[in-house]
């Protein structure tokens, strides 16, 4: 191979190298973006309500032991008599819980460019207890008496600013009234409503309707022996999560409905309760429900976009390198240069665009417009119509491969080796019958035999 090529192709090479800083410029812009977005999210959260999860209510039923105890006094050898008593607490889980959740999301909180999906629940609890004869519980010390204090139902909600309502709970018929906290019972952000004293023993009932507002997911803690929860949306772009996923659901245009039956035998939530007040944080661990996901995530596909930026830029130079060689057509480092910064900012056009249009339109226009100027700019430089076609053409098919590999989740990876394999095929069969030591530099004349 010449010197003169050989220095070309280095200088050729060094600029496709500085193009990568652009690139990583546009991938940081990216994330920032892209953390706006969590901010905007944090921001409307912090005026309206969060994420909701919902334990699935259970009652406490608080009592103390109480006893004398004789002790020595320091100073003497006279002995007196001591009340000492101990706080203890019985939880009774529900039998079966029923839950019917119905949700409306809205698009309609901004914070600037960014929309913040919100829903608004209303959630119908039916819940069977067997309380426990008290009878039957013992002092565990010998004179030992047990005082038995109102047993109370506990709801825990991690944001209790998006409850609107609680068209009462009901329990045999009678209204409770409710007050704010748990009682220690949670760790967290619930209610609690005191049980009459009517309902102190056998079979009970409980019903209640729940009105609330949430952003972005609605999930569910299962503490009853079985719990069966049913969910319909009018979005139709649910993502189940969780520690459990749906035994039956239907999606379409319309929305969704998905329905979880889940077995107190499946999960360790209730003796994470009776072992201490549990966390929000590890209740959640056991939370299933939905993420209302949006459709198109403009951040993860112009992130996996720029991923793809640096092969892509590495892919156009060494096109236009094969083509000025054989054509012996001179193009300068300057014109590599201009070319690869288009390449760089087609992927900034992307994000700007589709902050303001459909991710599909907004790759079409940018797309569009970096073929139109690297085919016209390359065309010229070749000093060839039919340079400038096959540019375009091939620019063209490169962007429509890198819009399928974008929305093809499962078959990103495979799409993307075949792309570049293929292009890198079709640069070796092209050059195949080339004499690399033979080639005359672009610009010069072939030296006399």
């Amino acid at each position: 191979m010449q010197r003169t090529l050989l220095w070309k192709l280095l200088v050729v090479g060094a600029i496709s190298v500085a193009l990568l800083v652009p690139l990583a410029m546009i991938q940081s812009v990216v994330a920032e973006r892209a953390s706006r977005r969590q901010e905007a999210v944090a921001s409307v959260q912090a005026s309206l309500a969060g994420a909701q999860t919902i334990v699935v209510p259970f009652i406490v039923w608080p009592y103390r032991e109480e006893w004398e105890e004789t002790v020595a006094e320091l100073d003497s050898r006279e002995k007196r008599k001591v009340q000492r008593r101990e706080e203890r607490q019985l939880t009774v889980f529900a039998d079966q819980a029923e839950l019917d959740a119905s949700t409306k999301v809205a698009l309609d909180r901004y914070r600037g460019l960014h929309q913040v999906r919100t829903y608004a629940a209303d959630v119908d609890l039916a819940l069977a207890f067997t309380l426990p004869d008290r009878r039957q519980i013992e002092p565990q010390r010998r004179d030992g008496r047990l005082i038995w204090e109102q047993p109370y139902l506990v709801l825990g909600l991690t944001d209790l600013r998006g409850l609107r309502g609680v068209t009462g709970i009901d329990v045999e018929g009678t209204q409770l009234e409710l007050t704010q906290g748990t009682r220690s019972a949670l760790a967290g952000n619930g209610i609690h409503a005191i049980l009459p004293p009517a309902a102190t023993a056998g079979p009970l009932k409980v019903s209640a309707k729940l009105e609330m507002v949430g952003i972005e997911n609605l999930s569910f803690v299962p503490t009853a022996t079985r719990n069966d929860v049913r969910l319909r949306s009018d979005w139709p772009h649910p993502g189940f999560g969780g520690r459990f996923l749906p035994g039956d659901r239907a999606i379409g245009p319309d929305g969704f409905n998905a329905r979880w039956s889940v077995a107190a035998l499946t999960t360790p939530v209730r003796q994470q309760i009776l072992d201490r007040p549990a966390s929000g944080a590890v209740l959640a661990t056991q939370a299933f429900g939905v993420d209302l996901v949006e459709p198109v995530n403009i951040y993860l596909l112009a992130e996996r976009a720029t991923k793809y930026g640096a092969l892509f830029i590495v892919l156009v130079v060494a096109t236009v390198f094969v083509f000025e060689t054989l054509r012996r057509a001179p193009v300068h480092p300057i014109q590599y240069g201009l070319t690869g910064l288009a390449l760089a900012l087609f992927f900034l056009l992307l994000l700007s665009l589709s902050e303001h249009l459909s991710f599909g339109l907004s790759y079409l226009l940018a797309a569009a417009a970096c073929v139109t100027l690297i085919a016209v700019y390359l065309g010229q430089a070749l000093r060839s119509t039919r340079a400038l076609a096959l540019v375009g053409l091939g620019l063209t098919i490169v962007y429509a491969a890198l819009y399928g590999i974008l929305i093809a989740e499962t078959m990103a990876l495979l799409m993307g080796s075949m792309l570049l394999f293929g292009s890198l095929a079709a640069i070796m069969l092209a050059t195949r019958r080339v004499d690399w030591y033979s080639v005359t530099p672009p610009g010069r004349p072939a030296s006399p035999s």
